[in-house]
Formats: C-alpha cells, structure tokens, sequence
C-alpha cells in the first residue's frame, strides 16, 4: 500500500492547497481534544488530490475511524444566525450585528457539509487506487458548528451539528456500524496525507513540507545522526537545562520502535506554501512527518 501511495504523490510536482472557502476557521484543537477523549484514531487535516487540477490538494479538518468505516469532519466557528439561503441547500447565510450598531451583516457561504461530503468522494476515490478494500468502506461526513454561531434553524442530527455534539454523533455511528471489522482499516488510516508538522517551545503549530528528507542532527558526542522520515510517526524534543543548547529527543518510529538520544544541533526547513522556514531544533517542540513520511520529504517545486 505504501509503495502505492508514495508512487502516486512522486508524480506530483506541485503540492499546494486548493483556494477554498477559508471562513470559520478555528474550534479545530477543540474538537480534536474531545476525539482525542473519545479514544477514536484519527488524521488531522487530511488531503485528497483535486479530481482535475495536478498537485493541487482539497482538505478536511479530520478524518475519525469509527470501527468499520471513516467519517470526514469539517469544523467551522461563526458568529451569528446561520440559515438556509437557497432551495436546493448549497448555501448557507451567516447574519450577524455589527459590533458598533450599525445594523445586521449578511455574508453567502457555501454548505459546509456538502463541501464535506464532496471531499469525502475524492478521498475514497484515491484510497481506492491505493488499496481495493477500500470499496467496501464508507466515508461519510459531518460539518460541526462552534458554539458562538446559532445553527437552529439548519441543525441536522445526521450532518449539520454543534462541535459539542462531536463525541455523541461519532459514539452513535460507532454503534450503527456494519458490524464487519476491519482490522487493517486502522493501519491504512496512517497513510493518509496530511501535511507535515512541528510545534515550537512556545506551543505555535505550523504545518506545511519538510524540504529533506530526513532528521539529520548531531547528537549528544557531536556524532551526526540521519533518519529518514519515511520511518518517523513523531519525534518529541525536551530542553535539557535552562543554560543547554542540548535537548533530549524521544523518537517514535512506524515499527513501534522508541529511540532516546540527544540532540545537540540540526536545522528542519518548513515550506511553508512558498515561504521556506528554517526551524533550529532546539526551539522546536514536536516534529510530526505526515506526507513526508510517504515521499521521503522531497519538496514540490
């Protein structure tokens, strides 16, 4: 399946996101704590290619395994009533008051679920050119709304919900299954693309693509050390003293496998959609590999 994955994305030779609808981001690391508590796998932000333009990704903010099958979760924090704005329901109005009391604004959006539900399509679409089994999956979808936008008068149990609602809604699709484990669905869950990610030391998330292909520092003794990302799930760093350029590295690898060393000096360069980030790793938190981990880290360019 690896091989698979890894030979689709080599033949892309610009990765970028799709210009989509970017209103109501936000509510993301909520929602992904209260999954996270709910003890469902998950892949945050995962990608699937745009179905006519090369290199060109679409993009959800999760996909959740629920026992036999994938549910794509799309989070949106507005501000305001949220309604129907045409018969066919392809698009949605926010109203909201003016913050000074010049009256109500009225902004067109597109249906949150519909664009869910499309992208859900292009995801099983690629997955099942990577693995056949796929065709017996579902991938559904779901578009949660924060608290701070009033959804009454669009709110569906089966699609349009409150992020609240998030651990209810993946509980009740866990018990209405199919009933038919798929044990290997878990694994294959980890090769879905998402983009790659480091955390700072002051907590900032980034994400974007490695432009290397591996983790090369140098270690505790000055001794230079590589490894490939393709073997990486998540390295966590930790400053090894208040006067210490030193941090102490926990790696975790695919295998399973947990390597301890000390990481003295190294660099991890971030393109960041055109803006390339050169990141020292002792100011770095977390370093998470996502399509990295399936195309060695090259950078599209």
């Amino acid at each position: 399946m690896l091989s698979r994955i890894s030979g689709m994305l080599d033949s892309i030779h610009k990765i970028e996101l799709e210009e989509k609808d970017r209103y109501g981001a936000g509510g993301e690391d909520e929602v992904e704590e209260l999954i996270r508590r709910g003890g469902w796998a998950y892949v945050r932000n995962p990608l699937a290619p745009h179905p006519s333009k090369p290199g060109v990704f679409l993009e959800s903010d999760f996909l959740v395994h629920v026992n036999g099958g994938l549910f794509a979760v799309e989070v949106k924090k507005l501000i305001g009533r949220i309604e129907y704005d045409d018969r066919e329901h392809r698009y949605v109005r926010q109203v909201k008051q003016g913050r000074y009391g010049e009256g109500a604004f009225v902004k067109r959006l597109s249906n949150p679920l519909q664009k869910t539900n499309s992208f859900a399509g292009r995801l099983k679409g690629y997955l099942l050119r990577v693995d056949p089994r796929f065709r017996q999956v579902y991938i559904g979808a779901v578009a949660a709304f924060a608290p701070t936008a009033d959804i009454s008068a669009i709110h569906d149990p089966a699609g349009l919900i409150y992020t609240t609602e998030v651990p209810e809604f993946l509980a009740h699709q866990s018990r209405a299954s199919d009933g038919r484990q798929r044990p290997w669905l878990a694994q294959a869950l980890r090769h879905v693309p998402t983009w790659d990610r480091v955390e700072t030391v002051q907590g900032e998330l980034m994400y974007g693509l490695f432009t290397q292909p591996a983790l090369v520092f140098n270690d505790g003794s000055m001794k230079k050390s590589t490894i490939p990302f393709a073997d990486v799930a998540e390295v966590r760093l930790k400053r090894g003293g208040l006067f210490s350029d030193a941090s102490d590295a926990t790696i975790q690898l695919l295998t399973g496998e947990v390597v301890q060393t000390r990481v003295a000096f190294g660099n991890l360069r971030l393109d960041r959609f055109g803006s390339v980030q050169v990141h020292k790793l002792r100011n770095l938190r977390r370093i998470m590999p996502g399509v990295a981990c399936i195309r060695g880290g090259r950078a599209a360019g």
